[in-house]
């Protein structure tokens, strides 16, 4: 049942990027940087494990009011004398409001998989969560945003879990 929920869902998304109306809409690829803030908790143990971010997505814009995008995140930090390694792959949907002409704010809802390593235990869990922001729209090709992500992992190994991930990110897109 778990294959044929996934093939349905993949079969789905397929069909939205084949259609034509979809073509005839704004692509864009781009990437960002930020500050991530993960809280772990585990045998009497909170602790926030605090570094840089990196992304990398890409996605479609459709009637200037609706986006779906692809992203992928990743971190790499010490803390407490241990490493955390991090992966985030999730699609994404935001609903775009328009504040000026070349202005817009940006909210919306976020699903995947983290692929987590932390004090030495690796999992793939699932993850969900959410995102806002604003972005400016510099020319046809170029657009910038800042945003604010919080997501919900599933991650539970040797005692230890994480409880939430926070994101913030300014991001760099090309439109085409």
């Amino acid at each position: 049942m778990k294959n044929v929920n996934k093939a349905l869902g993949i079969i789905s998304i397929t069909t939205l990027l084949m259609s034509p109306s979809v073509f005839a809409n704004d692509w864009f690829i781009g990437a960002g940087v930020g500050y991530q803030s993960d809280t772990i908790k585990g045998h009497n143990y909170k602790k926030d494990s605090e570094d840089m971010s990196y992304q990398l997505r890409g996605g479609v814009i459709i009637d200037n009011q609706h986006r779906f995008t692809g992203n992928w995140s990743y971190t790499d930090n010490k803390f407490d004398g241990t490493k955390l390694e991090q992966h985030l792959f999730y699609g994404s949907y935001d609903y775009l409001y328009s504040v000026g002409q070349h202005s817009y704010l940006f909210g919306g809802v976020s699903m995947g998989v983290s692929d987590n390593k932390v004090f030495g235990k690796a999992s793939t869990d699932f993850l969900w969560g959410a995102q806002v922001g604003a972005g400016i729209r510099i020319n046809d090709n170029i657009s910038t945003e800042i945003g604010y992500q919080y997501f919900d992992q599933d991650y539970s190994r040797g005692g230890y879990k994480i409880d939430d991930t926070h994101q913030i990110m300014a991001s760099i897109n090309y439109h085409f």
